[in-house]
């Protein structure tokens, strides 16, 4: 049995894989990229990044519209991230910045 790393400064253990995640290799372009979905009536609908590509199939790990925090991955297909009512993006500000940008408008909107 390995012995665990301690944080120095909390004295307390640190878990080997805590908070991480293991990028592949050669990963496909989509992987790492932020999205904003958008229903029918053009509304915001989820926000996310991409955490795997296999196939048709594209793993969206979603995110929280008031803390922020990680709640579950969701299974897309590419046809559905290719489309209109998604917004991909490289940029991690970039993608904070206009998914509050659209949430304002849709605030001022349902007024």
């Amino acid at each position: 049995m390995t012995k665990a790393k301690v944080d120095p400064k909390a004295g307390m253990p640190v878990p080997a894989t805590a908070g991480t995640m293991k990028w592949p290799t050669n990963p496909h372009p989509l992987w790492g990229m932020f999205f904003l979905t958008f229903r029918e009536n053009g509304r915001l609908h989820l926000q996310g990044q991409i955490v795997g590509v296999d196939g048709d199939t594209v793993l969206g790990l979603l995110f929280d519209w008031i803390a922020g925090e990680r709640t579950n991955v969701q299974a897309f297909t590419k046809q559905f991230i290719y489309s209109d009512k998604v917004r991909l993006y490289l940029d991690e500000d970039i993608w904070l910045a206009e998914g509050r940008e659209f949430t304002r408008r849709g605030m001022e909107a349902a007024r």
